[in-house]
């Protein structure tokens, strides 16, 4: 007791009394979980607005602020560390009032917004304060609010309903309307909810009440269909329509979306041959490329060939700027054996010097035969960008980066891994390790397509086939539908007869101060990095980018050394890029 007396004649007295404005409050800010630069800034803010802030907990305390989550514990924090009782007229609040009373510079009413509830919301009841407990947690679900706050492995054991909703999902996003827009979120959101779960589901009694499936009657009722009978009528009806069929080959060539897919489909087309004759003049360098090596660009590439990729790269871009680093990001770094492209970061330890990079490295590999195609950006980045207003919606950046199609040797390949052939075989085919990180080649099988009289002739559809690799000779309910390397065996490509595959790699050029953001948003998942966005937006009121961490409360742009302290910046625990496949 003694030197808690001493420790308060020690301590600032508050507001100077000229400048509060709201005299019937005295706010206190419990500190734990908030950084110390961070709560210094929010008490200079408080008395700027004409509040009085205290650095003494007392009996003239009215409103206690607080990163807690409960009531609780804010009580047994103020009895065991400041010694005093909390008086019962004083409001315990959330961090979210004093944002608000801020933003509107007024005293705003204490309602059940703002006050904390006395026990931990159902939801939160697993998530522990200990270190220990929390290691202990990681193998259990946490039915937590934001997918980021969720362990989601690659691996999981709910494929069969999560491989549906994405069925789903992807249709929804073909329609490309507002209104399916928001159903395609939500199938995305009810399957990152399953991935997360830790053991199989069975029952419907499991998914009840699991987040992001509260209330989403259409997503129950596909889970309860495939419980009962094994199968979706509705996602069998969708995958095996002749529409979703062509408008997924479509959106695989490079540059094609699903507005451009859906008016080649409009104006008749039904082939790729069908987009040469009658969009020939009008398509992109892209769609072009696309195209003629379409069947390059949707096998799957696998892991080995992304690290030959990156080697070669780093090669090159070392021998021009020495200490340039390069790093596959993506889903090779979430720890998927197979991606649709390879995403390489590639900076510099010293800020600034990867700024002339660009350029002279895409010289050099052209030198080299190794591009069949470029787009380049410049950087457009400025600090203050996204401190004045909400970013952009999506995942684009401003960093300097170049689109490409890469030259892959095949002697190369050959001699990094034997076994590139992407060879199916009874014993591997359904392999988790063959499963492919790319949604389009959830490719389901269309040899029946074949009879479709809407397909001009058997022969057109045929070479569709090979160009595609589309085929589906088993009902869904007999054969999942799941990520699979294509065979080569079933693949006629444009480019088969050459020496080399075509590969699509993104270069994107990061100044080392944004490295660990940059690093956070290209590793994904793209449910991952939506949602911690969203967390930042709606729980820290910070706007989160893959330039950096704004902190609309201090109005300052944070650092960060590595992607584990943007995660204590937002109070968040730490996940693996293993842990962010939602």
């Amino acid at each position: 007791m003694l030197s808690h007396k001493k420790k308060k004649l020690k301590l600032e007295t508050s507001t100077n009394i000229s400048s509060i404005r709201f005299r019937d409050v005295t706010i206190f800010i419990i500190p734990i979980r908030i950084q110390r630069l961070r709560l210094e800034h929010m008490k200079k803010l408080a008395r700027k607005k004409g509040f009085e802030i205290t650095d003494i907990m007392s009996e003239n305390v009215t409103h206690i602020v607080s990163e807690f989550k409960t009531k609780n514990e804010v009580l047994e924090h103020v009895a065991d560390k400041l010694v005093i009782n909390v008086p019962s007229s004083c409001e315990i609040l959330s961090m979210q009032w004093f944002v608000d009373c801020m933003e509107t510079e007024s005293a705003l009413p204490v309602t059940d917004k703002y006050r904390l509830p006395s026990e931990k919301r159902e939801e939160e009841k697993n998530e522990s304060s200990s270190t220990d407990e929390r290691n202990v947690e990681k193998t259990e679900y946490k039915n937590a609010k934001y997918a980021c706050q969720r362990s989601t492995p690659f691996h999981h054991p709910n494929h069969k309903l999560t491989d549906a909703l994405e069925i789903l999902e992807k249709h929804a996003e073909f329609l490309t309307d507002d209104h399916n827009n928001a159903r395609a979120l939500a199938f995305r959101k009810a399957s990152a909810a399953l991935k997360a779960y830790p053991s199989e589901i069975k029952m419907m009694n499991q998914v009840e009440n699991l987040k992001d499936l509260k209330g989403g009657q259409h997503c129950k009722q596909v889970i309860q269909e495939i419980l009962d009978e094994g199968f979706c009528s509705e996602v069998e009806r969708i995958a095996g329509s002749e529409w979703y069929k062509i408008i997924l080959m479509f959106t695989g060539v490079f540059g094609c979306g699903p507005v451009t897919a859906k008016k080649w489909f409009d104006k008749g087309c039904r082939s790729l041959e069908d987009v040469r004759k009658q969009f020939f003049n009008s398509l992109s360098r892209e769609q072009k490329i696309g195209i003629e090596y379409y069947s390059d660009l949707n096998t799957p590439v696998r892991q080995k060939e992304a690290e030959l990729i990156r080697q070669i790269v780093c090669d090159e871009a070392v021998r021009i700027l020495p200490e340039t680093t390069v790093a596959i990001t993506g889903g090779f770094s979430r720890g998927k054996e197979y991606g649709h492209d390879v995403d390489l970061l590639i900076s510099h330890p010293e800020e600034g010097k990867e700024a002339d990079l660009l350029h002279k490295l895409l010289n050099k590999l052209k030198s080299l035969n190794l591009l069949l195609y470029t787009s380049t950006k410049e950087n457009t980045y400025y600090e203050s960008m996204y401190s004045a207003t909400e970013p952009r919606k999506g995942h684009m950046d401003h960093y300097a980066r170049c689109f490409c199609v890469f030259k892959l040797s095949k002697s190369a390949i050959t001699a990094a891994v034997s076994d590139i052939d992407y060879v199916d075989s009874e014993n591997t085919k359904n392999s988790p390790d063959n499963i492919s990180s790319f949604s389009l080649h959830k490719k389901i099988k269309i040899e029946e397509s074949v009879k479709n009289k809407d397909i001009n002739t058997k022969q057109s559809t045929e070479k569709d086939i090979s160009d595609n690799d589309l085929c589906l000779n088993k009902p869904i309910r007999e054969q999942p539908i799941r990520d699979q390397p294509i065979n080569k065996s079933d693949i006629t490509s444009t480019s088969s007869s050459s020496c080399f595959f075509a590969r699509r790699v993104d270069l994107i050029f990061v100044p080392a101060s944004q490295y660990p953001f940059a690093l956070l948003g290209w590793t994904g998942s793209r449910m991952f990095i939506r949602s911690i966005r969203d967390y930042s937006r709606k729980e820290k009121n910070m706007i989160l980018t893959s330039h950096g961490l704004y902190d609309k409360t201090m109005k300052k742009l944070l650092t960060a050394k590595d992607e584990r302290e943007i995660f204590q910046h937002l109070c968040l625990e730490y996940r693996e890029p293993s842990e962010r496949n939602c």
